[in-house]
């Protein structure tokens, strides 16, 4: 408001509408740069052919770069070492509620938090979150880990522990699921998380607060990498 003020003193009213569409054109010329930045120039919706035929609005993950991908609208980041051959799960329709549900993950995972999936035994959870790894270029290891916990998983499991070298007497540290995710940003997903035990628990919730990662007996802190 205090803007405005400023502006009302030293324009008139026909250099501040002047000056107004000369900030909102500057900005769609912005977002149209921002835009061009993600497109795929060897699409057809770059090439000048009269057969052509288009729908207004309608952008496919064709006519972007590799470095991203459209998931129910939504526009997410490719994994760039992901290899073109890989198969992605063909098996899951899209109707509706399954339309619907794969939206609401890609929202929440582009939003960088971690997700949690409620439902009952065999709704599709598992499978909502391996299309859209598998769609984004995370399909295998390391990029994508699966764990399912249980009473007898422990943090050890998660965060890793020091194993025997080939060296007699010498000890090298193997960093478990959970540390691999956070330091290198891969997808881990956690199965049945509701039967975890306390231990693991009580890893979890300061990384989900803090976004940092306490390797107790290690000393490390580790701050979660993007991904």
């Amino acid at each position: 408001e205090q803007k405005n003020h400023f502006f009302k003193k030293i324009l008139t009213t026909e250099d501040l509408t002047n000056f107004r569409l000369q900030l909102l054109e500057d900005d769609m010329l912005l977002n149209v740069e921002k835009a061009l930045v993600l497109a795929n120039s060897k699409t057809g919706l770059w090439q000048k052919e009269k057969q052509q035929k288009y729908t207004q609005g309608h952008v496919l993950s064709g006519d972007l770069s590799e470095s991203v991908v459209v998931v129910c609208g939504i526009v997410l980041p490719r994994n760039q070492l992901a290899q073109k051959d890989q198969c992605i799960n063909k098996s899951l329709v899209l109707v509706a509620s399954t339309y619907g549900y794969l939206q609401n993950l890609a929202m929440a995972v582009l939003s960088g938090n971690a997700v949690l999936l409620e439902g009952p035994i065999g709704c599709g959870k598992t499978a909502l979150v391996e299309y859209l790894a598998a769609v984004t270029g995370r399909q295998k290891a390391p990029e994508f880990l699966k764990v399912q916990l249980g009473d007898q998983t422990d943090s050890k499991m998660l965060l890793g522990m020091y194993r025997c070298a080939d060296v007699p007497g010498e000890f090298v540290w193997q960093p478990g699921s959970l540390t691999q995710a956070v330091m290198n940003g891969y997808w881990l997903l956690l199965e049945d998380i509701d039967y975890a035990p306390l231990d693991v628990i009580s890893v979890l919730i300061p990384l989900l607060e803090t976004g940092e990662l306490l390797i107790p007996g290690h000393g490390d802190c580790i701050k979660a990498a993007p991904g």
